[in-house]
């Protein structure tokens, strides 16, 4: 086979799949995929050059032997080495036929001049794939893919400067376009430039050290980014506009004044006398069909009211969260942790992890960094003195009354150690509650355990925050 194509555009990871599916089928014995350029396969002196290559050969026996930038065996038409490669690879690829796959790979036009150099080269390698450029949205998406695959956030200027930046690189990409590894080059020098502005942070925030800000996309990247913007390159999404009187960072219950046109409606579910604030605003509403991945299950059921023995994750992060296959756009989902003392009380305002106060890596229940799914994360060996339980909650609302946990489709209490799950929680999906407490870590003896609760209010936070000691204000 010859794969055609610049470089970066995906030949080398096309190759072992290929070698995979091979093997599956049974046309491969093994499903390896051995790498080699001319410096695999050309000796440096005479009559070495066949016994290299018949050992690249042999290596790749049962799988695929993958040549890149073959072309460079033929360039040179004094060229002995070269030559005397490609006579040999012949010859191996004939005696081996039943249990070896040759891809030659390399740029379309010197792949050509490369099969036309030898007569017995375009007779074997008659099947062919070209590999296209990436365009504008897909270099987007692998730098997009890498950010999500190395644990990090892109804000939402840093993804308008990144959408056309790479519009701006796909327009002007000259001969020496490297697609896939331009895109690695620009994320490594995103992380370089983040690193360096944490560096002269003298304490950042736990959720800092994950986030990708504009200021990191480029060294003046504000003035680039209004530039792209008058240029049509970058099209910024509508501001969500918040919701209510309760504005992000405002303690939960407490009403702010604000002018007159911010005030809520009268019988709204925003926040006024009757009806509790909302504390949390995630823009995590997403159309159905944005959804398709089903939530599947590993780990052990834990049933309502079980209690179960944790001491052993007593030193390591323990990631609580609501996960559901799918929800309609206008219901909201929000986190929060209340920290206990032996009377089960919380007391007071800072005793309540939310989004206002979302702790840290160094607290013992920190706000979630996971733009999906609502969560807390929780360290309990960081447990202050004083506190003997944390209970973690959640909540579903809108602007229907009607809107609550029963329009989120199969809902669950995940809990995950090391990005896997370790136990989960059914949600039953008739429930009518708006605030859910879903669980409770204790320390009893020394030991810590969890107590699975899977109930609620039907009056949201502003009961559940009354119901553990916290005063609010209406």
């Amino acid at each position: 086979m010859v794969f055609s194509g610049n470089p970066g555009t995906g030949k080398t990871t096309v190759a072992r799949l290929i070698a995979k599916i091979y093997k599956q089928l049974g046309v491969l014995s093994k499903g390896q995929l051995i790498e080699v350029d001319r410096s695999g396969l050309v000796a440096a002196y005479l009559g070495q050059t066949a016994i290299k290559v018949q050992e690249a050969v042999k290596s790749a026996m049962g799988g695929i032997l993958f040549i890149d930038e073959a072309y460079t065996l033929t360039t040179d038409s004094r060229d002995s080495f070269g030559r005397e490669a490609v006579d040999t690879l012949l010859k191996c690829m004939e005696d081996n036929r039943k249990d070896l796959v040759v891809i030659v790979a390399g740029y379309p036009d010197l792949m050509n001049d490369f099969l036309s150099s030898n007569p017995g080269l375009r007779s074997r390698f008659n099947r062919f794939i070209n590999f296209e450029d990436y365009t504008a949205d897909e270099l987007l998406q692998i730098f997009e893919s890498m950010c999500k695959n190395a644990g990090y956030e892109l804000s939402e200027k840093g993804r308008a400067y990144a959408q056309g930046h790479f519009k701006k690189v796909y327009n002007t990409r000259s001969k020496d376009f490297a697609n896939g590894r331009d895109v690695r080059n620009y994320f490594e020098n995103v992380l370089a430039r983040q690193a360096n502005r944490l560096g002269m942070a003298a304490n950042p925030a736990k959720e800092l050290l994950t986030k990708i800000l504009l200021s990191d996309m480029g060294e003046n990247a504000s003035a680039e980014l209004e530039q792209m913007k008058q240029q049509g390159l970058v099209l910024m999404p509508a501001t969500t506009p918040t919701k209510g009187n309760q504005q992000k960072g405002d303690a939960p219950g407490k009403t702010v004044e604000r002018s007159m046109t911010n005030r809520p409606n009268p019988g709204s579910d925003k926040p006024h006398k009757d009806q509790p604030p909302i504390i949390q605003e995630q823009a995590r509403a997403m159309p159905d069909k944005a959804r398709p991945n089903i939530i599947t299950h590993e780990g052990i059921r834990l049933e309502q009211g079980s209690r179960t023995d944790v001491t052993e994750l007593a030193n390591r992060k323990i990631v609580v969260r609501l996960s559901y296959d799918q929800k309609i756009d206008s219901v909201d989902v929000d986190a929060y942790a209340f920290l206990l003392d032996s009377k089960r009380q919380a007391a007071h305002d800072e005793d309540l992890i939310f989004f206002g106060n979302p702790g840290n890596a160094n607290t013992v229940a920190s706000v979630s960094n996971d733009a999906e799914y609502p969560g807390i994360d929780v360290l309990l060996s960081k447990i202050p003195s004083g506190k003997e339980r944390i209970a973690i909650c959640f909540s579903a609302y809108g602007e229907d009354e009607r809107q609550c946990f029963s329009l989120l489709r199969n809902p669950a209490i995940q809990i995950l150690v090391d990005g896997k799950e370790r136990y989960w929680i059914k949600i039953e999906n008739n429930l009518q509650f708006k605030t859910l407490i879903a669980l409770e870590f204790y320390d009893k003896n020394g030991l810590w355990k969890i107590q699975t609760i899977a109930n609620g209010f039907k009056g949201k936070l502003e009961a559940l925050c009354k119901n553990y000691g916290i005063e609010t204000e209406t």
